[in-house]
């Protein structure tokens, strides 16, 4: 989940990678929390947050 994660934090820069990026998130929500370490999910639920805008600019 943290390679997974990050590619789709990258693939948000540019709209040609959608189908990328569609691809990315429906891997991260169906991986189960079980399944990885706390570093893993602590970097999902920080990809999951930028992913969709839901963060404050400093």
């Amino acid at each position: 989940m943290a390679f997974v994660s990050m590619f789709a934090v990258s693939a948000t820069i540019d709209p040609s990678n959608q189908a990328w990026l569609n691809a990315l998130w429906e891997n991260i929500k169906d991986k189960p929390v079980e399944s990885e370490d706390y570093f893993g999910n602590t970097l999902k639920m920080l990809a999951m947050i930028t992913i969709t805008g839901h963060w404050d600019k400093p």
